[in-house]
């Protein structure tokens, strides 16, 4: 679980690199528009994502505690 989070940090972190480094002519071209279109979602959604993973692990781990 912490190597698919580290993965989905680095991959974020890249993401937000490649955005602050185009000019103006790579912001306003028709990829750029794909490519967020289809980024933002998922990097909104990562928070809940983890969230949701933790909270599992945590479901589960209570449950293996002795009575």
């Amino acid at each position: 679980m912490a190597m698919i989070a580290a993965i989905s940090i680095i991959g974020i972190g890249a993401y937000n690199q490649a955005v602050d480094g185009l000019d103006t002519a790579g912001t306003s071209s028709d990829t750029f528009g794909v490519l967020t279109s289809v980024a933002e979602p998922g990097l909104q959604l990562f928070p809940l994502v983890v969230f949701a993973i933790l909270g599992m692990a945590v479901f589960a781990a209570v449950r293996r505690l002795p009575s």
